[in-house]
Order: C-alpha cells, then structure tokens, then sequence
C-alpha cells in the first residue's frame, strides 16, 4: 500500500506512530493520518481520512445502559500516552472509578480504538440497574463532526440487534469486537462478542455509542 509523502512522491506506508518533541504522537506514514495528545483528557484524537476529512474525538467514560437508565462507571481522566509497540499508544489507568487502558492501534488499512479492562466492572445491580437488560457502553464525544453516511444492518442474518456502519468520505466505521484474553502467558483472545454502535446528537454535541 502506497501513499503520497509531504512532497508529492510516492512512498510505501508504514504501521509507525512517532513521538514528537512536545510529548503528542503522529502517525503520518500512511494514506489516512493520526494525531494523538500527550495527555488524553486535555486533547483530542484527529484522524485523517485519505480525502482529508478531518475527524476530532476523546473518549468521554464508560456508562451501563439498561435501556430506561443510563449511568456512568467511569470517566475518563489524566493520563499521560506510552508508545508500547511502533503502532501502538497506550494511556494507562484513563478511566477515574475503573482500572481500565485506553489503547490505540495505527494500521496501513485503519485505526483503532480499544478499551482494556483490568478489572470487573462493578455488578449493574449496585447501580439499581436491571443486569439481564444491561449493557456496557463507552461513549466516544465527536467536536463537529460532518454527518455520516448510516446504513442500519442486522448483526448476523438469525440476529434481531441492529448495528450502524458509519462512512465519512473514503473512510468507514465497521464492526467492532469485544474479546477476553487468556492466562498471563497465553495473551491470545480466547472469546469474541460483536459491538453494536449508535451515532447520537444530543443538546449539540455528537457520541459514538458503543
């Protein structure tokens, strides 16, 4: 996969985030572009589609959702971003109220954004929440986002939950998955869940829901 560099010219894309002197991150190497904050709660995350649509985001915290009740569990805070691998960022300990890694992986074909929990999240019952109807929710605020192209599509053809595909331009939100790892030494996903997504505008402000 190749891209057009600084000076026109093309060039072979590279799964690489650098680290720039004033401690923000950038992944610039590829046809879509990443810039990530120093600190997760005073900046935003900007991503580039490939037809330079400009796409500004943070995470706002993690909410349980038992369809007529919605709480927050966790929101997020302080917390200084490590590169841990030459595409992956990681803000430790991001959630007050939750031992919870905010993680975000640069790819030739995408980005991604993942939620690590280190810990079981507090049962819905102590919330007042019904725990068969309760999901866990993380809600993503977009700073004046263009309006998306949504397609509503079943999860699976058996499947009676709709999920949303979101496409800005060249670039397209999919499906997303939840997994749990296995033991310390074996750190292969052992299960996989398909996450549902929700596109709202509320009081002038726009949230991913997943």
């Amino acid at each position: 996969m190749y891209y057009k560099d600084p000076s026109g010219q093309w060039a072979e894309s590279k799964e690489q985030i650098d680290i720039q002197p004033d401690g923000t991150a950038t992944a610039t190497h590829g046809r879509h572009q990443v810039h990530l904050p120093g600190d997760i709660y005073n900046g935003v995350i900007e991503f580039v589609t490939p037809d330079g649509i400009h796409l500004k985001s943070r995470p706002v915290g993690l909410f349980y959702d038992d369809g007529s009740n919605t709480v927050m569990i966790a929101q997020l805070t302080n917390s200084a971003g490590e590169l841990v691998n030459s595409n992956q960022a990681v803000y430790p300990a991001a959630f007050a109220g939750l031992d919870a890694d905010l993680t975000y992986t640069y790819r030739k074909g995408g980005f991604e954004q993942d939620v690590v929990l280190h810990e079981q999240p507090p049962s819905p019952e102590s919330f007042g929440l019904n725990p068969t109807n309760t999901r866990l929710q993380v809600l993503t605020e977009f700073f004046n986002p263009p309006n998306p192209k949504i397609k509503t599509h079943p999860l699976s053809r058996k499947s009676k939950i709709n999920d949303i595909t979101l496409r800005f331009g060249k670039s397209i939100m999919g499906n997303g998955k939840a997994f749990s790892f296995g033991t310390q030494t074996n750190t292969s996903p052992t299960s996989t869940t398909i996450v549902t997504k929700n596109w709202l505008k509320l009081q002038g402000r726009t949230f991913l829901i997943e």
